[in-house]
């Protein structure tokens, strides 16, 4: 005969296994609950009112902050949905909510955005809630930028650029922050810069530079902004240019500056040698003892330049600055 113990744990088992069931049920249930948010032209504190018992949040509420609202919601929505939805009334109607320790603030957006937000230094961002950040730009100037993002920025939104370090300040709802910052990490790359010293055979180089200047001012003056600017230095000790710019147009220079060194380019040059270890006025005169085969004169001392004219169909004057010693 069998005993009725095993039976009765049995139907207890049953009882606990079925009670444990429906209360998991009605925990789901409980997670799933959803509202459905419709008002007309309801006065906004009461929708405060309305978004605090869903979200059980404790709202201040600026007493600036006044008008109606209307809000037509088909869709169901859960709690985190129902906040989101709030905020965004919010910024439409121009105020902003800024939680700080339990406490939600509702005041007008350009109050909310000099206040902070606990989410200024928080990892990931995303939704309707006021931010600030501040963000490093690496290859980018930080002012250029700014005159980039700046249209994006709504009139209670706020973006600054510091120079030193090459930070640009956003202060912002999250999701357009965050947008404005895929867009700097695209914006800021590296360009394809390079540094060419180009040679030149007859032309003296203050002749060329003072030409490429004039045929292009835009591209190559001192102050020339813009992909297609290249910076230009005159090297005077081994008459060479100097060219800092992007590929392509540096490519383009190049083959306008093999046009120019000629040696018609050179016609009435005045070129400049340094001297490291002889002596300018010595040199001045061995140069005048090569080009006339006699012997030079030298000039006045004292640091004075020394003048040898040559007599010669290349009409050549050789100086001897001393100060510099240079020929």
């Amino acid at each position: 005969m069998q005993s009725p113990m095993p039976n009765r744990i049995c139907r207890l088992l049953r009882v606990l296994l079925v009670s444990a069931i429906l209360a998991s049920a009605a925990g789901a249930i409980a997670q799933e609950q959803t509202w459905k948010i419709n008002l007309k032209n309801a006065d906004i504190n009461e929708f405060v009112s309305q978004i605090a018992a869903i979200t059980g949040k404790t709202f201040v509420v600026d007493p600036r902050v006044k008008g109606k609202v209307t809000v037509i919601s088909n869709a169901s929505l859960n709690e985190h949905d129902v906040y989101e939805l709030f905020l965004a009334v919010l910024r439409v109607h121009g105020f902003a909510a800024i939680e700080t320790s339990g406490v939600v603030r509702v005041q007008q957006q350009t109050l909310a955005k000099q206040s902070g937000s606990p989410l200024d230094d928080a990892k990931d961002i995303a939704g309707e809630e006021l931010v600030t950040r501040v963000i490093s730009a690496q290859y980018v100037d930080s002012n250029e930028l700014v005159k980039t993002l700046r249209p994006m920025i709504p009139q209670y939104g706020n973006i600054a650029a510091i120079t030193n370090p090459n930070v640009v300040i956003i202060s912002d709802h999250a999701e357009n922050v965050v947008r404005l910052m895929r867009l700097i990490e695209r914006i800021d790359v590296p360009g394809d810069e390079k540094v060419v010293v180009v040679p030149l055979k007859d032309a003296w180089v203050g002749n060329i530079v003072e030409l490429l200047q004039k045929l292009a001012p835009e591209q190559l003056s001192a102050t020339a902004k813009g992909p297609q600017s290249i910076q230009i230095i005159a090297n005077e000790r081994n008459n060479s240019l100097v060219l800092r710019g992007k590929t392509r147009p540096i490519a383009e220079i190049q083959k306008l500056i093999a046009e120019l060194d000629q040696p018609a380019t050179a016609t009435g040059a005045t070129q400049v040698v340094y001297l490291s270890h002889g002596s300018a006025k010595n040199v001045a005169e061995i140069v005048r003892a090569l080009v006339t085969g006699g012997s030079g004169s030298s000039g006045a001392g004292g640091g004075a330049a020394t003048t040898v004219s040559v007599a010669s169909p290349t009409k050549l004057n050789i100086q001897a600055d001393e100060t510099l010693n240079a020929v």
